[in-house]
């Protein structure tokens, strides 16, 4: 019987590109977790009896919406295209996992649609409707996200490319 060759995983060089990937990395999930309790509070403001604190609530979603989609369309895809592919190689057993994390943010992405336009139809109708239910999913999502990168991934890449991770 045949023994397997030994595993061989590739050590990641921290070039500057990469290192300046990493701290950006760092830097968006600190943004993230920020703009996380923003739109928590500005649900549990729409969730109010008092109108004003209604209509406040969804003009601090709205301000929100860009931060979201700039990581729907921006960060999210230059961190799985840099990190998620590294990880990939140098760790196989995190294969499922980014595959998790990938269709995590696939959702994420239709879900965000479906609250920018919800917001669309609260501009027009002033109904609230699906709004607060699709915030709190968004939130519970996005946090959920990010819990896992920081426990799973990050210390991985910090370890493979000796670099600090600090949340």
């Amino acid at each position: 019987m045949a023994l397997a060759p030994p595993v061989v995983r590739q050590e990641l060089s921290l070039e500057p590109a990469l290192g300046s990937e990493l701290e950006r990395f760092r830097l968006q999930h600190t943004a993230l977790r920020e703009r996380l309790r923003e739109l928590e509070k500005a649900l549990r403001q729409v969730r109010s009896d008092n109108y004003s604190q209604v209509l406040q609530g969804v003009a601090t979603l709205r301000q929100l919406c860009p931060f979201l989609q700039e990581f729907d369309r921006g960060e999210a895809r230059r961190v799985q295209e840099v990190f998620y592919r590294l990880l990939g190689e140098n760790r196989p057993a995190l294969r499922g996992l980014l595959g998790e994390l990938q269709s995590e943010l696939a959702r994420y992405h239709r879900l965000s649609e479906d609250f920018r336009e919800a917001l669309v139809i609260f501009n027009a109708s002033g109904e609230l409707g699906r709004l607060p239910a699709l915030g709190r999913e968004l939130a519970r999502l996005l946090e959920d996200y990010l819990d896992a990168e920081a426990s799973s991934l990050l210390p991985c890449l910090a370890e493979d490319t000796g670099a600090s991770w600090g949340t």
